[in-house]
């Protein structure tokens, strides 16, 4: 009658090594014991499953139909078992895993998913998802767990929220390749006198940042268009509808020439940072990411 109770690791281990190895001497040795012992953990599994498992001969063990069955399982699990270990590594090496990113408009359709596509490049295991969101839906992206990493304007202020500067940037005016101030090396709250300006709605930071520079009660411009976002600001303008002002960046991937970018005096700046949970615990492929994302930033 086999013993009653769970299986004992040891001793399938030691009914492995003899199947494979062929004799309890070869086992010890893959499995750093004694012989002695592996001949101990043999006969106690034996009597655990109830039936013979080895003929004991002269040059070694030979296993038992039965035995021969048994092992078939027992490979099956090993491999199963295998699979996690590999799983395990994969995981541990950052090449497995799910990667959720939020950015804002301006930079997800550009640099960000230029650099998320690199960085998927050499984990083919590794599935990605990039959500566009303005500055609030990052925010609410990262607190509420659905992205593991945010990349939006500062300032952010959440106490749930920890942030990392990424770059700081300077804003350009955008001018119509067909106006007169296109060639201009920079262009000053003067210049900008009984112009159309395209600018973003009040809300944004990049706006509060175009205020404090040029405060609305030193231009006096014809005509004041505003746009949700930078993508809207540039197509206004490469349309003629005015200058605007944006991060040279969105221009990037632009065609045709028929907009041109001028440096703004005063300068103006703003900085794109990395948002992250400050309490919940950051994936390591989420941090893997942050680092790759610092790194090309800087470039």
């Amino acid at each position: 009658m086999p013993e009653t109770g769970r299986l004992n690791i040891r001793e399938i281990e030691a009914f492995r090594a003899a199947i494979t190895h062929g004799s309890a001497t070869a086992a010890a040795g893959a499995l750093r014991l004694t012989q002695p012992a592996v001949s101990r953990l043999l006969q106690s599994f034996e009597r655990r499953v109830g039936f013979r498992l080895f003929e004991r001969r002269r040059y070694g063990l030979a296993p038992t139909p039965e035995a021969l069955l048994l092992h078939e399982e027992v490979a099956r699990s090993y491999a199963g078992l295998d699979r996690i270990a590999a799983a395990a590594a994969a995981i541990g090496e950052r090449r497995q895993g799910r990667l959720r990113v939020i950015a804002q408009p301006a930079y997800a359709d550009g640099r960000i998913a230029r650099l998320l596509g690199a960085f998927l490049v050499d984990r083919p295991d590794v599935t990605a998802e990039l959500e566009i969101g303005g500055r609030a839906a990052v925010l609410d992206a990262v607190v509420s767990g659905r992205a593991d990493l945010g990349v939006a304007m500062l300032p952010i202020e959440h106490e749930l929220v920890a942030v990392e500067p990424l770059a700081r940037k300077s804003l350009v005016f955008a001018v119509p390749a067909s106006h007169r101030l296109a060639r201009a090396p920079r262009l000053r709250a003067a210049d900008l006198h009984g112009e159309s300006l395209v600018i973003l709605t009040p809300a944004n930071p990049l706006r509060q940042q175009f205020d404090r520079a040029l405060p609305p009660d030193r231009l006096r411009a014809r005509r004041v268009i505003e746009a949700r976002n930078q993508r809207g600001v540039l197509e206004l303008v490469a349309a003629g509808a005015g200058i605007g002002i944006i991060d040279p960046e969105v221009a990037e991937d632009r065609r045709g020439g028929d907009v041109a970018l001028v440096a703004a005096a005063p300068s103006m700046t703003f900085t794109l940072a990395l948002v992250m949970h400050r309490r919940a615990p950051v994936p390591m492929l989420a941090r893997d990411f942050g680092a790759w994302l610092r790194l090309g930033m800087a470039n």
